[in-house]
């Protein structure tokens, strides 16, 4: 993973798919204050139901790192290449819940670490797999709370199925069949 940051393209840019985030938000309260720190085509900000929602984009010019509102959730899909300065800026600006969704790989020791440092705990852990994305995915929550052995872990089957057109994707190739080819970094579906 750290060799992402050393590529020409960081493959940073990931749109996360409404199926996605629809399960990320579930449990948004609406009377708290929200960020979404990396806001791309606004699917997380125009999800949120608050009344006090923010949002930044590094690509319009509003740097999350610029950032230093406190808000009570951030909601979101990071950067991977500067995960570790992300997450620690985001324990020191949410003051309540952290949800991410963050490939599995990602999630590592020394970063669990990071968040206990800021007295953050890890609540719940849902294991996914987007069928376009290169690896599985943990939707993680942090929150803001002594942190015990006790966390929810939970898994999420998306099947094999692109996440934005439905049609198959992966796995074998019957001849009238149509298949998305799809890659994480594009924006529209392919047959």
């Amino acid at each position: 993973m750290k060799n992402i940051k050393n590529r020409k393209n960081a493959n940073d840019i990931v749109y996360t798919p409404q199926k996605i985030v629809d399960i990320m938000c579930e449990d948004i309260d609406c009377e708290m204050s929200i960020l979404d720190p990396c806001s791309g085509k606004d699917i997380f900000y125009n999800t949120f139901k608050n009344t006090e929602k923010y949002k930044c984009e590094i690509e319009k010019g509003n740097d999350f790192f610029d950032f230093d509102n406190q808000v009570e959730l951030i909601y979101g899909n990071p950067p991977y290449s500067i995960l570790t300065k992300w997450l620690e800026h985001s324990f020191k600006v949410a003051t309540k819940k952290i949800k991410y969704i963050i490939g599995m790989y990602s999630v590592t020791p020394c970063r669990l670490d990071l968040g206990k440092k800021y007295g953050w705990c890890v609540t719940s852990l849902i294991l996914t797999q987007v069928p376009t994305w290169f690896q599985r995915s943990y939707i993680i929550t942090f929150e803001k709370k002594e942190c015990d052995k006790m966390i929810l872990f939970d898994y999420i089957n998306l099947g094999n199925r692109c996440l934005y057109c439905g049609c198959p994707c992966g796995g074998s190739r019957g001849e009238n069949i149509r298949h998305c080819k799809r890659k994480m970094s594009d924006t529209e579906c392919s047959y």
